[in-house]
């Protein structure tokens, strides 16, 4: 996170008045019919506060605080990433209720991730990102009696208005059971985001491990519904 830095504004000595702290300064503030010398907060400072308050949120919904200064430009990947900046600036709910799915072998797919999560949650939607391997253990904890916790971090991500899932059908994952399906399936049947980043093609998840042609069909259904599949090819620079 960047050290905040005053503008030019803030800071201004007014004679006979206290020094004020770094971004506020001193105005003249109306009262009905009357005018007072009071203090203002300046815009600088509100913006570095929204910007402090977003990382801080970023982080704890599971993202990789490396990740947050990253920019995405469209323009950027071959073929053109345009339709993912349509999803960003949509505010339609079955648009953010679809299930997107990020495939190829470089870093730029977590990277693009990241930023999608960090425009959600810019825009007050609670967004979560956490790895499949977690989440299958979770689910797996969750179903013993003494696990109130793990229940409870299952519903929270159950509930959020977009999942992003990290590292996912991976060849090396143990078995994911059905019941990883079903909370997918559960979150697509309320309306609730989905995302995966990941290595392996949608075509060849099936093959992976046991259910994984279900999960495959799943995928597939979904992302061919909505035109949502994306790899991910950065342009390389000369």
């Amino acid at each position: 996170m960047p050290k905040y830095v005053p503008c030019r504004k803030c800071g201004k000595k007014v004679e006979g008045k206290p020094i004020l702290p770094k971004g506020y300064y001193y105005d003249f503030l109306t009262m009905g019919d009357s005018k007072y010398l009071g203090v203002k907060e300046c815009q600088c400072h509100k913006d570095w506060v929204a910007l402090y308050n977003l990382e801080k949120n970023y982080i704890k919904n599971g993202f990789d605080a490396s990740y947050f200064d990253k920019e995405f430009h469209p323009e950027n990947y071959n073929p053109p990433l345009t339709r993912i900046q349509s999803f960003l600036e949509s505010d339609n709910e079955k648009v953010l209720g679809c299930l997107i799915y990020l495939y190829g072998s470089s870093n730029e797919k977590n990277v693009l991730a990241a930023h999608i999560g960090k425009s959600l949650i810019k825009k007050d939607k609670s967004c979560l990102r956490i790895s499949m391997d977690t989440l299958a253990k979770l689910l797996q904890r969750s179903m013993k009696e003494e696990e109130e916790e793990a229940r409870y971090e299952v519903e929270r991500l159950r509930s959020c208005d977009f999942l992003i899932i990290d590292n996912a059908f991976l060849p090396r994952q143990a078995s994911w059971g059905g019941y990883m399906l079903s909370f997918f399936t559960e979150r697509m049947s309320q309306g609730k985001g989905l995302l995966f980043v990941s290595i392996t093609a949608p075509s060849k998840i099936g093959a992976i491990t046991q259910h994984g042609m279900e999960m495959q069909n799943f995928i597939e259904h979904n992302i061919f519904k909505r035109d949502t599949f994306f790899e991910v090819n950065p342009i390389e620079e000369d």
